[in-house]
């Protein structure tokens, strides 16, 4: 009897300590997920720089449409392609308030710009376009930073954005700005909490994603107004280019009516047709040479921002894989540490029970026949 019960026992002792290390094993991932508060921020920021690269286009197009000037066409090109690229880098910062403040801080810079800075005469009559078109951009983004802020972060940032806004006005429409995130690190001494975590596994990839897919909507349209730039710049626009056809054509057919009238002047048309082909293909493979070289820039700065967010994700994942081997060290000390508790516990019992047993069997003989004599005896 004892030969079998011994192996039952020490199948409900393993069994007693799997169930009581059972409640340690839970499937967690070992990551530090953004708050909700930056996630919306992040998502309405860049919601926000869509929108902002929208508006400027529309109220860009509108001015060269109305205006027969060519330089407040030009201008017009050059400020939808500089507010698309600033927008959506100040957008894609790192940090979510981060990307909020730069954001907030360049619509800011942009009304300034339209109203009494270097831009408050770029449009002519259609200045008043741009410059309401700055004041509504700016004004969204302080209401969207109020949405997201307490009251005190609000005052703490519009005080930063008026007074960097202030020193660092933009010069022209490449508008080249200095680093808000350095700015806002030496003036707050946060250099080491401006970023505490990038997220989770699926926060990190759905941040990658979108970046990637801001990235693709707007490089094609910006590499095409480069191309519309550097064309201008080289003096060849789509004026220039059909006068030039419009001269060849002439020229052929001048050349025709030579040929069967007067045959020594064929000479002489010849070489000014020679001489009206060469200017248009000096002129076009100047702007062929500048559309290249654009869109080798371009293909540079998509190169190194896929790099940057490839960089940034592997980082992520460095850091969750560090996490979960810190914490899958943990669970499994406490688990040993427990699963060795518990045995020890069962095996105590085991050794007190049996004890008591063992002197229960030998001691009731004993008992029993002490009883059974006195109960004679007082017969």
């Amino acid at each position: 009897m004892r030969r079998r019960i011994a192996p039952l026992l020490m199948l409900c002792t393993a069994c007693m300590s799997g169930l009581a290390g059972c409640s340690l094993f839970s499937l967690r991932m070992p990551d530090k997920p953004l708050p909700q508060r930056e996630l919306n921020a992040r998502m309405l920021t860049r919601e926000f720089a869509t929108s902002f690269a929208v508006q400027v286009q529309v109220a860009a197009d509108g001015i060269a449409t109305r205006s027969p000037d060519p330089t407040t066409q030009v201008n017009a090109l050059r400020w939808k392609l500089g507010a698309s690229k600033a927008s959506l880098h100040s957008a894609t910062q790192m940090a979510p308030m981060m990307a909020l403040l730069d954001t907030w801080t360049f619509a800011e810079q942009m009304r300034l710009f339209f109203d009494t800075g270097a831009g408050a005469q770029l449009f002519g009559e259609d200045q008043r376009t741009a410059r309401a078109t700055a004041e509504a951009l700016a004004a969204d983004a302080q209401k969207l930073a109020r949405g997201v802020s307490s009251d005190a972060e609000l005052a703490r940032y519009r005080d930063f954005v008026e007074r960097y806004a202030r020193e660092h006005p933009l010069a022209d429409l490449g508008f080249a700005r200095t680093s808000v995130v350095d700015q806002w690190a030496a003036e707050t001494n946060q250099h080491a909490s401006l970023v505490e975590t990038v997220g989770s596994v699926s926060q990190s990839m759905s941040d990658v994603s979108e970046r990637m897919r801001m990235l693709g909507e707007r490089a094609p349209s910006q590499a095409v107004w480069e191309a519309r730039l550097a064309m201008t710049d080289a003096g060849l626009g789509g004026a220039d280019l059909s006068r030039a056809l419009t001269r060849a054509d002439e020229s052929l057919d001048r050349l025709s009516r030579l040929a069967e009238s007067s045959p020594e002047q064929l000479h002489a048309a010849i070489a000014d047709l020679r001489a009206s082909m060469l200017v248009v293909s000096d002129r076009f493979d100047q702007s062929w040479a500048q559309m290249m070289v654009t869109v080798q820039h371009e293909r540079e700065e998509l190169a190194a921002n896929i790099r940057d967010e490839r960089e940034a994700a592997v980082l992520a994942f460095d850091l969750q894989r560090s996490a979960l081997a810190k914490d899958a060290v943990l669970v499994t000390d406490r688990a040993i540490a427990s699963g060795g508790a518990q045995v020890r516990s069962v095996v105590r019992d085991l050794i007190l029970y049996g004890a008591l047993l063992y002197l229960v069997l030998l001691g009731a003989p004993f008992v029993a026949g002490y009883f059974v004599g006195r109960l004679r005896g007082a017969r």
